[in-house]
């Protein structure tokens, strides 16, 4: 005998073998009698026998038994396991989408034919309160005459159970210990699991349980009563989410949703489902929306379709430099209760489109400031720029366009406030929004070269590395020129970059927008105020200055202002482009005496 996940008892009992003689005389045979010949009574569990009597708790039936009186079988089960919800007020009980009228406002049996109901909690006699069954799921043992009940036999709640999913850990302990998940069985007096104590659904035994199963225990009294054993899995993509999350639809059938992840439409993989159907664990593939646009016009219903047909449209420049109107799903539109101007104009937004072409997600973005720079790495403010990186750019009168990567100035400073950048959810840059930034009216970028070697760039090609201190930092680029990556001068360069390569190095000293004062003299060490004393007069050092100290190899390594000591030989760079328009001299290149 088993419970359906709906409560209901399924099998074969004695009154289904044949006539009442077949039946006599089979358990006659084994020395049986009635148990409650003429006295039906509602199963407590906890009654003598040597079967498992848990499997038929609150059930009204008739039984046999032998000559120690205990039951040996079960006779008829005379009433009928409903799952639902009791509307106490109304006097009416709700169990698959069939509305039951109970006859009476208290459960106890006016013919008397059975005990008055009896009441369990977690598998256990005791009290079912009103609160339980407002809050919980009620299963009732009945009597049932089209959607009348005339009886109530029995009530029972079964609450805080605990659900897992079943591994090597879990199986471990429950043959080394006894114990499921912590929790102790009731045990026999051969030290083993008592397994009349407990009601076990979905296996025949708890070895039965394999890897990945969804089981869920129910304890009364520190003991396991209750444990429910599912191994169905549903396999597929999420095609609907309601706007509580706590419905799915998966390939046309929707499942109710209990799981503790997030779910979302797009989802796709393996859902577990416990023994009550519901989605209880999840190993799945989260679908985020990547693709992006700039809304142009804010979504809005279709004006020639307003009233039950209406429909809800978004005019947007996709990455794939087309503006065009496209449709939100009616679906989506009503889970998410996306109203009109949700999303406006010059919004950043990502979407995803279904097989019809229509928008089945979409979320707005965070569009964040760029703090630093572009590197030729790939690395904006710190984070990684994506391939297949979307780029939008806006002109003076604030039209947006389609760009590409290479319009983006590498390792300059950004000065356009409208400039910025989207991450997606593993901290990558997948948008940048390029405002009236350029190489042109960027800062340059200078630095010094500490070595160079062969290497091969993205497309294959041989080309040189270059390593160069930046701003006191290590960089490594590519070039094709052969001057670029072993220059014979020991000096500060400008960088002229060809996207991220390099394209040429020119001395900084030869920049109008560079003030030098190359092979001065030490002739006072620093002062407190960190500034330098050259050739008799005191030069101004700004405070973020960087210096290089040229080795007795004759290498680049990064010093500082207070290791410079008198007799050492300077050479001051003022970087007039530098934005913080502090007075004083920007980089030092330095040999000791």
């Amino acid at each position: 005998v088993r419970y359906d996940r709906d409560g209901v008892m399924q099998g074969v009992t004695i009154a289904s073998i044949g006539s009442d003689e077949v039946k006599d005389t089979m358990l006659r045979r084994l020395g049986a009698e009635k148990y409650n010949d003429g006295d039906a009574f509602v199963v407590t569990g906890d009654e003598d026998a040597v079967i498992n009597m848990k499997q038929y708790q609150g059930a009204y039936v008739t039984a046999y038994m032998n000559d120690d009186e205990d039951i040996i079988a079960i006779d008829e089960v005379k009433s009928v396991f409903l799952k639902g919800d009791w509307n106490a007020k109304d006097e009416e009980f709700e169990a698959d989408d069939v509305t039951y009228d109970i006859e009476r406002d208290d459960y106890d049996n006016a013919d008397k034919k059975a005990t008055a109901a009896e009441e369990f909690v977690n598998g256990k006699l005791g009290t079912v309160t009103a609160d339980d069954k407002e809050d919980e799921t009620i299963v009732i043992a009945a009597k049932v005459s089209g959607k009348k009940i005339k009886e109530i036999y029995s009530v029972a709640v079964w609450k805080n159970g605990v659900t897992v999913q079943w591994d090597a850990d879990l199986a471990e302990e429950l043959a080394d210990d006894d114990t499921l998940d912590g929790q102790d069985f009731a045990m026999n007096d051969d030290n083993e699991i008592d397994t009349d104590e407990f009601a076990l659904m979905g296996v025949s035994s708890l070895k039965d349980i394999k890897e990945d199963a969804v089981v869920t225990y129910y304890v009364a009294n520190k003991k396991v009563t209750k444990v429910e054993v599912s191994t169905e899995v549903v396999e597929g993509k999420v095609t609907r989410v309601n706007a509580d999350g706590d419905e799915v639809t998966i390939g046309g059938k929707k499942y109710d949703y209990v799981a503790e992840d997030a779910i979302e439409a797009g989802d796709e993989g393996k859902f577990f489902l416990n023994y009550a159907g519901e989605i209880a664990f999840v190993d799945a593939t989260t679908t985020e929306a990547n693709d992006y646009a700039v809304v142009t016009v804010a979504n809005d219903f279709d004006t020639t379709s307003f009233g039950e047909d209406a429909v809800m449209k978004i005019k947007m420049l996709t990455a794939d430099d087309k503006e065009s109107v496209y449709t939100i799903n009616d679906d989506y539109v009503e889970d998410e209760a996306i109203k009109a101007g949700a999303y406006k104009a010059d919004e950043i937004i990502a979407y995803n489109l279904n097989k019809d072409g229509e928008i089945d997600k979409i979320e707005k973005t965070t569009v964040n400031k760029i703090t630093g720079k572009l590197t030729t790495k790939g690395y904006l403010d710190g984070n990684e720029v994506v391939d297949n990186v979307v780029v939008f750019k806006i002109d003076d009168e604030g039209d947006y366009s389609v760009g590409k990567l290479a319009d983006v100035p590498t390792n300059e400073k950004f000065t356009d406030a409208n400039s910025g950048y989207v991450l997606n959810d593993d901290d990558e840059v997948v948008v940048i929004v390029l405002g009236n930034d350029d190489a042109a009216s960027a800062d340059s970028v200078f630095g010094v070269v500490v070595g160079y070697g062969n290497a091969k760039n993205a497309d294959g090609d041989n080309v040189y590395e270059v390593d160069m201190l930046v701003d006191g930092k290590e960089e490594t680029y590519f070039t094709t020129s052969r001057s670029v990556a072993i220059p014979k001068d020991k000096v500060l360069f400008e960088i002229t970059f060809d996207g991220s390569d390099i394209k040429a190095l020119d001395k900084a000293s030869e920049n109008k927008d560079v003030t030098a004062s190359a092979g001065g003299i030490v002739t006072k060490t620093v002062n407190t105020n960190g500034n330098l004393e050259v050739g008799g007069k005191m030069q101004e050092i700004s405070n973020d200055v960087v210096v290089y100290l040229i080795n007795k190899d004759g290498d680049f390594e990064l010093s500082g202002i207070k290791k410079i000591s008198k007799g050492d030989t300077v050479d001051l760079y003022e970087l007039d482009g530098e934005d913080d328009d502090e007075n004083g001299f920007d980089v030092i290149i330095y040999k000791e005496k």
